[in-house]
């Protein structure tokens, strides 16, 4: 994962977070608008949930890819138990392809039993390197 990114959202989902926190409940700005009162702490609680799930991870610096001789694992973006690895064979493996479309890389395998696909345009390694690494593996 690209942590500098990470980092920045970080630092933008919690200074965003207590300003606004800050600025609806501690000033006057918006003493009279009431449902901007009762809509802003659960969006901002929802937020900063999310900076807390951002800053776990980079602290965690779990690898999104595995290679050994045996297997390529990869941790899935969409899945949300973030701790399952997907684990694929080297000889289940039919096809491997890695893509750039529209500034978003993608890895995709495909199997006899199915075709996943992997975004992997936040990791901090080129597609180029990735696949140099798979092949290195192989």
């Amino acid at each position: 994962m690209n942590k500098r990114i990470y980092w920045i959202l970080i630092f933008l989902f919690t200074t965003f977070s207590f300003t606004t926190i800050y600025i609806v409940y501690l000033t006057d700005i918006v003493s009279e608008r009431i449902l901007i009162q009762y809509t802003t702490l659960p969006l901002m609680l929802a937020m900063l949930f999310y900076t807390y799930k951002l800053t776990a991870k980079l602290i965690s610096d779990e690898p999104e890819i595995i290679l050994t001789k045996d297997s390529i694992e990869i941790r899935n973006f969409t899945e949300l138990d973030r701790s399952k690895l997907t684990n694929y064979k080297w000889s289940e493996i039919k096809d491997l392809k890695i893509e750039t479309i529209n500034n978003k890389s993608s890895l995709t395998i495909w199997t006899d039993f199915e075709k996943k696909t992997f975004n992997i345009s936040g990791l901090e390694r080129t597609p180029d390197e990735i696949q140099e690494l798979i092949r290195n593996t192989m």
